[in-house]
């Protein structure tokens, strides 16, 4: 189980001792699986017998050395930030976990790159280093040219500083399970997260590097699965299986770059994958903090943007908080189709999401500007593609700052809609653009490789969420063969029995 010990003032810091120079004392073992059989049980989650007794097993040198051992949990915050309900109150994310908590590995061993740099600070002192240290670590971490794998890398630490910290720490929070390549050049790269044992992972993530004219973008994700239901993304099939916590985040950038540099650039990061990254909020402002800090990875503001469904709560957090670009997807004219295709439209409907981005843009805190909010808009054949679309779209955005990107449907097996073909797309832009707004098409990307927007994840033989009931006047855009396995795969594998057959269910809880 993933831990997390609270900061100096809660449970009592490890301090630097003879286990700095040869190993952790019996005491310090003890001490430190004492601190995590208290967080899983403040986590509702009684510990296995005798953890607070004895260390937890050790990882060999050979695992240590290339990354976190951490247990597969329900999520980032050691459990106790819900699952977004569609019905009934959400509990929003700064409810959640304590985000100044150091978070350790099964082992026992500090994640690294779960820190923000003030937590780095105060985590050094904590084991008898001067503060001076952290910033050392961390431009090893992150500046450009160095993202290290190991702490011997780390050739401006003491080579005793190097065994403690290799004792008391871990580099890497994930570790590369495969590279696919596309043959436009985009790249699939998927990572294990670790498991509860060195040799055992808790499932795959995906990220995608995308090579383009002038700039290469990476596609992160930000939870395994995702809760949302999204009827059109492959993703949306896996159910949320648990959040992503910082470090799982961030290393997709640093591992993308420290194998992929030399090749391109990553000039820009999109939080486009795997997930909603809005449910994670509490683990992704501290993740863009890193990607934009001038001594982390140092991308500019402008350079970094993060997607949501239309989380409204956290939309105004976000906007407050964050200096990273917000996206929204869109994807409907209608809170008909809407609630239809993504069915979180049914706790926050479109004139509350409008209402938001309303008030929030142009966007003027945080330090820093974003004068327009990102609308995206996947194309469905005869479902959300019509002139008469493009007419309410011009009225819902009314008094919004936007840019809308328009974005091709990628089929993914057992998918019931159809994209537009290209000549809808085109009069369906044409017409938006006459009337005055900035509007672009998204071109497919990495789409035979299973690489290109909708199509990351696995949903293999766990729980599928349950399939929303088609509007009647939608009946013959869709494959109704396809709409017909869904549910009975669904009901097959245990869907959500909460779900209604008029598609007013809440989301599947994390599995």
């Amino acid at each position: 189980m993933l831990a997390r010990e609270a900061p100096a003032g809660g449970h009592a810091p490890r301090r630097a001792s003879a286990a700095m120079a040869g190993g952790r004392s019996n005491s310090a073992r003890a001490a430190g699986a004492a601190a995590a059989a208290a967080a899983v049980a403040m986590a509702g989650r009684s510990p296995p017998a005798g953890a607070a007794a004895s260390a937890p097993p050790r990882a060999s040198v050979a695992a240590r050395t290339r990354g976190a051992v951490v247990a597969a949990a329900a999520d980032s915050s050691g459990g106790a930030l819900p699952v977004h309900l569609l019905k009934g109150d959400v509990v929003t994310a700064d409810k959640g976990g304590d985000a100044a908590a150091v978070v350790r590995d099964a082992t026992g061993r500090v994640v690294l790159k779960c820190m923000t740099l003030p937590q780095m600070e105060d985590w050094v002192e904590s084991i008898g280093q001067p503060r001076f240290r952290a910033r050392q670590l961390w431009k090893w971490l992150y500046k450009t040219d160095k993202w290290a794998a190991t702490f011997d890398e780390m050739t401006d630490l003491s080579k005793a500083f190097r065994a403690a910290l290799t004792d008391a720490a871990v580099v890497d929070a994930l570790a590369i399970h495969r590279v696919h390549q596309a043959a436009d050049g985009t790249r699939k790269i998927t990572f294990r997260l670790p498991g509860e044992t060195a040799d055992t992972s808790a499932g795959i993530i995906e990220s995608v590097l995308i090579p383009a004219a002038g700039r290469t973008t990476l596609c992160v994700s930000s939870q395994l699965g995702c809760a949302l239901n999204c009827q059109f993304c492959l993703t949306a099939k896996m159910g949320l299986r648990r959040h992503l916590t910082v470090g799982e985040i961030v290393d997709q950038v640093v591992q993308t770059r420290r194998h992929f540099e030399a090749e391109a650039h990553i000039s820009n990061v999109v939080f486009m994958g795997m997930g909603e990254p809005l449910h994670n909020i509490h683990a992704v402002l501290p993740a863009v903090e890193t990607l934009l800090h001038a001594d982390g990875l140092n991308m500019s503001h402008n350079k970094v943007t993060v997607s949501t469904s239309g989380l409204v709560p956290e939309i105004r957090r976000f906007a407050r908080e964050s200096k990273a670009n917000l996206a929204v997807s869109l994807n409907a004219s209608t809170d008909e189709v809407r609630s239809w295709i993504m069915p979180i439209n049914r706790k926050y409907p479109l004139a509350s999401l409008m209402g938001v981005l309303r008030d929030e843009f142009p966007r003027g805190l945080a330090g820093r500007t974003q004068a327009k909010v990102f609308f995206e808009y996947v194309m469905l054949r005869g479902v959300n593609d019509s002139l008469d679309d493009a007419r309410r779209i011009l009225r819902l955005t009314a008094g919004v700052p936007c840019k809308i990107n328009l974005i091709h449907f990628n089929v993914h097996d057992g998918s019931e809609f159809a994209p537009s073909d290209r000549a809808t797309m085109r009069t369906f832009q044409d017409f938006l653009v006459r009337k005055g707004m900035t509007v672009t098409i998204r071109e497919s990307r990495g789409d035979d490789e299973m690489a290109a927007c909708g199509q990351l994840g696995r949903p293999g033989d766990r729980p599928s969420p349950p399939r929303m009931r088609v509007p009647q006047a939608f009946e013959h855009a869709v494959d109704a063969a396809a709409v017909q396995a869904g549910t009975r795969r669904s009901r097959r594998r245990g869907g959500s029995s909460a779900a209604e057959t008029d598609g007013t269910a809440t989301v599947m809880s994390a599995s």
